[in-house]
């Protein structure tokens, strides 16, 4: 039995080998065959002929799989190659060889001849920019290829399959401020015309400041001759700051078709997701299309303000001294175009001027770096054109500042700006800080003036003989005998955010004669007479948002015609709060908005017009602290002799809220700590001789009062701070509004909707100006006419309140407003605070 069993095993053995070389000799009989993969691009009309080493031809017309019929073993020696190639470049691999294992997998790898069809700033027509250029942009492929660009047209790329690709400069066209760059600079190729053909688009550009050229290459220069903003011989003719505008600090880049738009690949009217910002962040910048015919649109980078809180101190390099380089970046949608080379954007000279008397030269600003004694005086034989003078932050110069000489009439200065500080330091009669005298088209902005004192009738700023087009922006005037002065024909003339303090006389004093003056947001204090005072034939004066504090005399005392007095506030005053008169029988023409007198002296009128003025309209809210009225004339406030102050027969659109409001708790007054700005401050009182600085302080509404008490309104407070009249300490004081206050504060509605806040008034010149009531245009934006006035596609700034403070923080919406009639709508901020 056993060895049944063994003998049965050794039969299954046998079995299972043969079985197993039987199998194997079948394997080694198999067909085994070559099979060509090809791929890649293929035009249409692409052919590919592959043939093995017996002759054997395989046929391609696109990309696929195909065998050889010839049948091969292992140890057969196999060759492949490419017989013919039409409209097509291909390569091989593992194309030779021998047999061993399954069958052979050839690989044929094809591309067309590409050709790159290559766009000059968006245009294949355009002129051939690199004519000129010496030397050439090259570009390279991401086969290896490079091209030298000479101008628009087809290249070719050498071979690529149907894949992506990508591309890059490695020259740039030779001098710094020649730049090219590519858009699209890799995707996919494009099938066109049955073949397959790559476009990008080279776009070249000057990146010198020759791209962002000024309208005047003058910083100084204030005239824009043939443009809407006025000319050098015709200007300033309205209340506009953008007739009397800086135009050489604005930025304009030269005119570019969508074939040639600023290095970017625009079609159409393409400014939507331009932006555009410079290092410095001091303008503010917009893409501008124009069609100046039927066929082509143009663009520009035009910068069309100044940021605010930016001057032209923020543009100056103090060390040297010199412009700082600036250089522009634009963006589409948020992603970087492109940045043009740091340059220095103006040709005006800059001159260090720490000592006088100076060497007078056009188009040349002089800077100060160092506390200088002397007079700075722009006069001459001859007109003066183009110059500046700048005081480097925390320097001052003691002496004057003088443009132009009523002395000598062919003094004429044109363009003119300054920006510092001025210890006067009285040295003689009518030493005034700032004159301007004879002269147009003068900026001053952020100035600080103090102690033209001496009782002889000097001024902190004189503007005088002619002038023409003065802007003051952002300015204070502290401790002078007069704070401004406006005489001898001068007009049109603007103000904003300016401070006047102690003034021994009359803090603004505006002559005989002096037209289209506009103050927006002023605050005036401890004056030894009236707050404002304005002579007779004196016209369109606009004042805007406004706070008269602590006079010792009258809060505005008026002889002029056609005004529009908005947000008026006057408290402790020891005079009539608002008197108008007129020496002869006329007509005021006056508009007054939202006014409040608060806490005058005791039987002293809050409102006196005289027999001679008349026609007044009133809108708004009209708060006083007491019934003291009077009026001979008509439709004027306080009919009834003093008794009552009521609106005149008709006056629907104003209300006479309260006659019993007060000052106190209004304000925030008197501080209780210190001023960290202020040197001399000293919460528990400082006398005048002890105080050297009078005007830094932490917000333009703080000032030095005089006090002999605690509380505020008080008849103690109502001059300058003097130590020679009776026994006064100074105190710094806040003009902001409470938050708790009811008086003055939220008093003006919202403007909203269409048609119910819009008023029109007619101006001496004949005008009509139509505008939002309890609004302000947002000044020197760069958007309407500023002239104070909320206009249609103007945007405006809401004021609830009675005075020159509106809230404080940033600006946040409020509101649109529609104009009836079709005439558009203003867009309404509002501070995000209201209330201290």
């Amino acid at each position: 039995m056993r060895f049944l069993q063994s003998h049965i095993q050794h039969i299954l053995y046998f079995m299972f080998f043969f079985f197993l070389i039987s199998a194997c000799t079948k394997l080694e009989k198999k067909s085994r065959f070559i099979t060509v993969k090809v791929q890649g691009g293929f035009a249409s009309n692409s052919l590919v002929v592959v043939q093995d080493q017996s002759g054997n031809q395989l046929t391609f017309q696109k990309p696929e799989e195909k065998s050889f019929p010839t049948v091969l073993k292992d140890g057969d020696t196999y060759t492949v190659k490419i017989v013919s190639a039409q409209n097509i470049s291909c390569s091989l691999s593992n194309a030779e060889g021998v047999v061993i294992g399954p069958g052979i997998v050839v690989e044929v790898t094809c591309g067309v001849e590409v050709s790159l069809l290559v766009s000059i700033n968006g245009n294949t027509s355009a002129n051939n920019y690199f004519a000129s250029l010496s030397q050439k942009p090259k570009i390279q492929f991401s086969n290896g290829i490079i091209y030298e660009v000479t101008g628009a047209g087809t290249y070719s790329l050498g071979t690529f399959a149907e894949s992506t690709f990508s591309a890059q400069i490695i020259q740039q066209p030779a001098g710094v401020f020649e730049r090219c760059l590519l858009y699209d600079n890799s995707g996919e190729n494009i099938k066109i015309s049955g073949e397959i053909r790559a476009q990008i688009t080279l776009h070249c550009k000057s990146t010198q400041v020759g791209s962002y050229i000024p309208v005047d290459s003058s910083i100084l220069a204030l005239a824009d001759p043939g443009s809407n903003r006025g000319s050098a011989s015709a200007s300033c003719t309205q209340i506009r700051y953008e007739d009397c505008m800086p135009i050489g600090m604005k930025r304009v880049s030269p005119k570019a078709t969508n074939s040639h738009f600023l290095g970017v690949g625009l079609t159409g009217s393409e400014c939507s997701g331009i932006t555009a910002e410079d290092n410095l962040g001091f303008f503010k910048w917009r893409c501008e299309a124009t069609t100046p015919d039927n066929t082509n649109f143009y663009y520009q980078i035009v910068s069309y303000a100044v940021n605010p809180g930016k001057s032209l101190s923020d543009l100056i390099d103090f060390t040297t001294p010199s412009f700082k380089q600036m250089s522009l970046t634009v963006y589409k949608n948020g992603t970087t175009l492109y940045t043009t080379e740091p340059a220095i954007w103006w040709n005006t000279n800059i001159t260090l001027a720490n000592s006088t008397p100076l060497s007078i030269a056009d188009n040349t600003l002089y800077v100060v770096t160092q506390n200088v004694t002397g007079d700075y005086a722009f006069t001459g034989p001859a007109a003066i054109s183009e110059v500046g003078i700048i005081v480097q932050p925390g320097r001052k110069i003691t002496g004057r500042v003088i443009f132009g000489s009523t002395a000598s009439p062919t003094s004429m200065v044109d363009s003119g700006y300054f920006s510092g500080e001025v210890d006067v330091n009285f040295q003689g009669p009518n030493y005034y800080g700032i004159v301007v005298e004879n002269g147009q088209h003068i900026k001053i902005e952020n100035a600080m003036v103090y102690n033209a004192i001496n009782g002889g009738g000097d001024y902190g700023l004189f503007i005088n003989s002619n002038a023409k087009g003065v802007s003051v922006l952002h300015s204070r005037f502290d401790h002078n005998d007069y704070g401004i002065g406006i005489a001898g024909l001068s007009q049109y003339h603007t103000f904003l955010d300016t401070t006047v303090s102690n003034a021994k006389s009359n803090c603004i004093q505006l002559n005989n004669n002096v037209t289209n003056i506009l103050f927006q947001n002023t605050v005036i204090a401890g004056c030894g007479s009236d707050a404002i005072f304005v002579g007779s034939n004196t016209k369109d004066i606009w004042l805007l948002n406004t706070t008269i504090l602590n006079a010792a005399a009258k809060g505005l005392n008026n002889s002029g015609t056609n005004f529009i007095l908005q947000n008026l506030l006057v408290a402790n005053v020891a005079n009539n709060g608002i008197f108008h008169t007129l020496p002869t029988a006329g007509n005021f023409s006056h508009l007054e908005i939202s006014s409040a007198v608060l806490n005058i002296s005791s039987n002293i009128n809050s409102v006196y017009t005289t027999s001679n003025g008349n026609n007044i309209t009133y809108y708004g809210t009209f708060r006083f602290s007491a019934n003291n009225c009077n009026s001979s004339g008509t439709n004027v406030i306080a009919e009834g002799n003093g008794s009552t102050c009521t609106l005149p027969a008709g006056q629907t659109t104003a209300t006479i809220q309260s006659t019993s409001a007060s000052a106190s708790n209004q304000f925030v007054t008197f501080l209780s700590s210190d001023d960290t700005q202020n040197s001399s401050d000293n919460p528990t009182g400082v006398s005048e001789a002890s105080i050297s600085d009078w005007s830094h302080f932490e917000n333009t509404f703080r000032f030095f009062s005089r006090s002999n008490v605690s509380t505020f309104p008080d008849p103690s407070q109502q001059f300058y701070c003097s130590s020679t009249i009776g026994s006064s300490t100074c105190y710094v004081f806040d003009a902001r509004l409470l938050s708790t206050g009811t008086n003055v504060l939220n008093i003006n509605p919202l403007p909203q909707g269409s048609g119910s806040f819009e008023i029109a008034f007619t101006d001496s010149m004949g005008n009509t100006h139509n505008f939002v009531l309890y609004a302000t245009e947002i000044y020197g934006d760069g958007i309407g006419n500023d002239d104070g006035l909320c206009n249609p596609s103007e945007e405006c700034l809401y004021t609830p309140n009675i005075g020159a403070y509106q809230g404080h923080g940033n600006l946040v919406s409020a509101s649109s407003y529609t104009f009836s009639g079709g005439r558009g709508h203003a867009t309404i901020y509002k501070y995000q605070n209201n209330g201290m």
